[in-house]
């Protein structure tokens, strides 16, 4: 190879490496950013299961109420027959 091969090929090196460098940091930037979505998942799953259990006891508190009033109604005779 002559000297000026090299000098190209040394450029088109240089080149691809500062490339490189900027997909590398772009990668990073990506990996950290979906590690931060993937703690939001999480986070949003346990709140969605909190809720879960919210609403489940609220259900369970209406029928309760729902029977106590029949009994009332009954007590009254206020209930149709």
């Amino acid at each position: 190879m002559n000297g000026e091969t090299e000098h190209i090929l040394l450029e088109y090196m240089r080149r691809f490496d500062a490339r490189m460098d900027k997909v590398e940091f772009k990668l990073s930037s990506i990996e950290a950013r979906l590690g931060s979505v993937e703690q939001q998942l999480v986070n949003m799953h346990s709140e969605f299961a909190g809720m879960h259990g919210d609403i489940t006891g609220i259900n369970l508190r209406l029928d309760h109420m729902d029977g106590r009033l029949v009994r009332i109604e009954k007590r009254l005779d206020l209930a149709p027959a």
